[in-house]
């Protein structure tokens, strides 16, 4: 007679379900612990359409135009960032145009905007 010993038993792998505990913990704790206020913004004002006959205050407006390969010109000299900001810096509180060149990337022209706005310009975005 021959007697079979019982099959091992098969081992069953981990549950998911503490895994699952601990991702949902997670999402809720850094839900709670996020803040969405906006502390990194640039402001950015829009262009306004004078009335007839109307002259800004300020005189004319500088124009800036960021390319995507890191030039910059101001009114059609090209400059460097530092020489940029030094510049506006130098006048009190001018109000400067920048134009984003097709291909620019989003960091590059975030770069320039908070460096212009920190020297004390009004920033606006314009169209080529």
């Amino acid at each position: 007679m021959r007697i079979e010993s019982p099959s091992p038993r098969r081992r069953h792998g981990p549950t998911l379900t503490p895994l699952i505990d601990v991702v949902f913990i997670l999402l809720v704790f850094f839900m709670l612990a996020s803040s969405f206020v906006r502390w990194g913004s640039v402001r950015v004002e829009t262009p306004q359409v004078a009335a007839a006959g109307e002259q800004p205050a300020t005189g004319p407006a500088l124009r800036v135009s960021v390319f995507f390969d890191g030039r910059l010109l101001l009114n059609g000299d090209s400059v460097s960032l530092t020489e940029l900001v030094s510049r506006i810096g130098a006048r009190s509180s001018p109000q400067v145009k920048v134009v984003p060149m097709p291909g620019l990337r989003l960091q590059r022209l975030t770069t320039v905007l908070d460096r212009l706005s920190r020297a004390g310009a009004r920033v606006s975005l314009t169209e080529r």
